[in-house]
C-alpha cells in the first residue's frame, strides 16, 4: 500500500508540480520542500531504516535522537535539492549574489592563471548542482560535467524520466558540455587543455579497478577518473562543497588544490592521491551528515579487506 501511495505522489509531482516549481517565489519552494521532505521521512519506512543503520554504523556515539534528527532532515535536504534543480531556469547572477555566499574562490582564480585546465571533485552533499550554475555566473569559465548514463541505471521507468528531467534542466543551464560516464574522454582532454573546467563526483560508483580508500571510518572505493585525468594533464584538482548552513543561508566553498604525489610509480601514486581526495570527503560529510545524500547506498559500498 504504502509503495503505491509513494509511486502516485511522485506521478502527480513529476508531471502536474514540477512544471509549476520555477514560477514559485523561492522562499515558498524551500517551504514545500520542507514539507515533502517530512512527508517523506515518515511514508518511506524502509529508506528511513537503512539511513539510520548506516549513519549509526559511522556515528556510534551518537544518541538515537540525533541520529533521528539527521535522517530527518536528511530527507528534507534531499527533497529540497530536488525542487532546486528545477528552479535552476530562475537562477541569475541576482539570485548568487542575494543567496549564495562564496568562499576561497581565489584557489579557482590562481588555478586558472596556471593555463592547464581544472578538475572540480565534489561529494553529493547540499546543493551541488545549483554551485554549477554559480560557479559560471562567478567566474565566466567554462563548466563541463561527467554524468551517468540514466538508460543504464537500474531504476523504475518513472524514476528514469524524472532523472532525465533534472538532468536536462541543469544541462540547459551549463556553459560546458556533458559527457557520458564511460565514454571516450577525447572531448574531456579537449576541455582540460582549453583551461576550462571539468567536475565529477567522488563518491559516484565505482568498478573493482576503481581504488580503495579510508572513507568514514570504512573501506570503500572513489572514482580513479578524476585523478588520473589530473596526474596526466597537470590541471589542478579543487576539491568544493555546497551547503544549506543552520540560518538558512547558502555557502559554497573552493578548497586549496589537491597537492598530488608524482613519483613514477602509478598505481601507487593513484592510491595515494585517491586516499588524499577521500581525507577531503570525509570532514566536509561528518560536518553536514544530514546533507549528504548518499547514506541510503553507504552500505553497498564497503570493501571487506584492502586488497
Amino acid at each position: 500500500m504504502r509503495r503505491r501511495v509513494r509511486y502516485v505522489a511522485k506521478w502527480i509531482f513529476h508531471y502536474l508540480l514540477s512544471p509549476l516549481v520555477p514560477s514559485l517565489p523561492f522562499p515558498l519552494l524551500r517551504l514545500f520542500g520542507r514539507g515533502l521532505g517530512g512527508i517523506n521521512y515518515f511514508v518511506n519506512a524502509r529508506l528511513r531504516r537503512q539511513i539510520e543503520n548506516n549513519l549509526r554504523a559511522v556515528f556510534p556515539d551518537k544518541p538515537q535522537e540525533q541520529i533521528d534528527r539527521i535522517c530527518r532532515r536528511n530527507f528534507i535536504n534531499h527533497a529540497m535539492h530536488s525542487l532546486e534543480i528545477l528552479y535552476l531556469p530562475r537562477v541569475d547572477e541576482k539570485f548568487v549574489k542575494k543567496r549564495i555566499k562564496v568562499h576561497n574562490l581565489e584557489h579557482v582564480e590562481k588555478a586558472a592563471e596556471q593555463g592547464k585546465g581544472i578538475v572540480f571533485i565534489l561529494g553529493h552533499i547540499g546543493f551541488y548542482y545549483l554551485s554549477g550554475v554559480t560557479f559560471q555566473l562567478l567566474t565566466g569559465i567554462s563548466l563541463n560535467d561527467i554524468s551517468q548514463e540514466v538508460s543504464k541505471l537500474d531504476i523504475s521507468p518513472l524514476d528514469r524520466k524524472i532523472l532525465e528531467r533534472r538532468l536536462a534542466n541543469y544541462q540547459d543551464r551549463l556553459g560546458g558540455k556533458v559527457f557520458e560516464r564511460g565514454g571516450s574522454l577525447l572531448g574531456v582532454i579537449k576541455a582540460i587543455k582549453r583551461n576550462e573546467g571539468v567536475s565529477l563526483f567522488i563518491d559516484a560508483f565505482t568498478t573493482e579497478n576503481d581504488p580503495i580508500v579510508s572513507l568514514l571510518d570504512r573501506q570503500t572505493r572513489i572514482p580513479q577518473g578524476p585523478i588520473r585525468m589530473a596526474m596526466q594533464t597537470g590541471a589542478a584538482i579543487i576539491f568544493s562543497t555546497a551547503v544549506r548552513e543552520p540560518d538558512g543561508s547558502m555557502v559554497f566553498t573552493f578548497y586549496e588544490p589537491v597537492e598530488l604525489e608524482i613519483t613514477g610509480d602509478k598505481k601507487m601514486d593513484l592510491q595515494h592521491n585517491a586516499q588524499k581526495c577521500a581525507d577531503l570527503l570525509d570532514p566536509a560529510i561528518r560536518n553536514y551528515p544530514d546533507q549528504w545524500h548518499l547514506w541510503r547506498l553507504f552500505h553497498e559500498r564497503f570493501v571487506e579487506e584492502h586488497e
